[in-house]
């Protein structure tokens, strides 16, 4: 009987005489591969960090003239608003003179014409009581 341990063996034996040079070949050539894979992710890496470099100054020199636009619109609006604020500090002013001027005109006239003035009183009080009043249909 042959005994299969022995073939398998023996061709274990003449395979692996023969195999050292391929597995050292393929092996070779794995690290080749490797090698260049690195070569080429490394240069990848490197464009990449090149364009990411100019994209941050590109973006740092464009943040920096939005920056100064910010700063330009924020300051003319406060120029604009100081002036707004002048203006109606202004006109309230003017307002409070002209109320003032009105309330000395007719306390003048009230005093020159006081029988009058209290005949207008009633006249302009019953005309609002109709206006008003809530028994007298419209």
């Amino acid at each position: 009987m042959n005994n299969p341990s022995n073939t398998t063996g023996n061709n274990a034996n003449t395979s692996s005489s023969a195999q050292p040079s391929t597995g050292a070949q393929l092996g070779a050539r794995v690290v080749q591969n490797v090698e260049a894979a690195a070569h080429k992710i490394a240069q990848g890496t490197e464009a990449a960090a090149q364009r990411i470099a100019q994209g941050a100054a590109a973006l740092g020199a464009k943040s920096e003239v939005i920056g100064e636009k910010i700063h330009e619109g924020i300051e003319g609006a406060k120029e604009r608003m100081s002036a707004g604020r002048e203006t109606a500090a202004e006109m309230a002013d003017d307002l409070v003179d002209r109320a003032g001027s009105m309330t000395d005109r007719i306390g003048g006239y009230v005093r020159a014409n006081p029988v009058k003035s209290v005949a207008i009183g009633v006249v302009a009080g019953m005309a609002f009581s109709r206006l008003f009043s809530s028994r007298h249909a419209r």
